[in-house]
């Protein structure tokens, strides 16, 4: 549900908005550093289904081990 909200909005931005096409849109690859960065920053629909793709789904009672050590705890 949260990918077709995202794919909405997005759309919906781009629509309603000048939106600069991104480098990787126009095929164009350079350097990163060259020019700052200038907004609107609104995702294309490959890098939203590539962020949902990375996303693991779990119930609600499911335990999960998140691994790592915690920080900010003092021992």
């Amino acid at each position: 549900m949260g990918r077709v909200v995202c794919l909405a909005e997005s759309e919906s931005w781009r629509s309603e908005h000048q939106v600069e096409k991104t480098e990787i849109e126009e095929g164009i690859v350079t350097k990163k550093g060259k020019e700052p960065l200038r907004g609107p920053f609104v995702p294309t629909i490959e890098e939203i289904h590539e962020a949902f793709d990375h996303i693991k789904a779990i119930r609600y009672n499911q335990p999960l081990h998140l691994g790592g050590k915690p920080s900010g705890f003092w021992y």
